[in-house]
């Protein structure tokens, strides 16, 4: 505690900066990912497929692409679904079931 008439600071720490990985991978390969910085908006995530549609000729219409995604929001978006239902099937993880999720493999070895 200070003395009396003694000025005081508080020194504030600095925030760290939260960043927020989007990954494709299939069985046997890394098809696309991409680092966000804060977390993955709608807007964010649908972008990450026009990427993938773009670069890596991810999707095309010969193809029927099912994707399997946790349960975040924004997997659950009606702007993504409305925006990819004819593109992609998305398959959604059992709620709470992180152990069945094959992209926490490519996470484990990602960190």
């Amino acid at each position: 505690m200070g003395k009396k008439r003694e000025k005081t600071s508080l020194s504030q720490q600095v925030k760290s900066k939260n960043y927020s990985v989007m990954a494709a991978v299939t069985g046997n390969k890394v098809l696309g990912c991409q680092i966000t910085k804060g977390g993955v908006k709608q807007g964010d995530f649908a972008g990450f497929f026009c990427t993938l549609f773009q670069e890596k000729n991810v999707g095309n219409r010969n193809t029927n692409l099912v994707i399997f995604i946790d349960g975040a929001s924004t997997h659950h978006s009606k702007f993504v679904k409305s925006t990819f239902e004819s593109k992609i099937t998305f398959l959604f993880n059992a709620g709470y079931s992180p152990m069945l999720n094959p992209i926490g493999e490519f996470f484990s070895k990602f960190k």
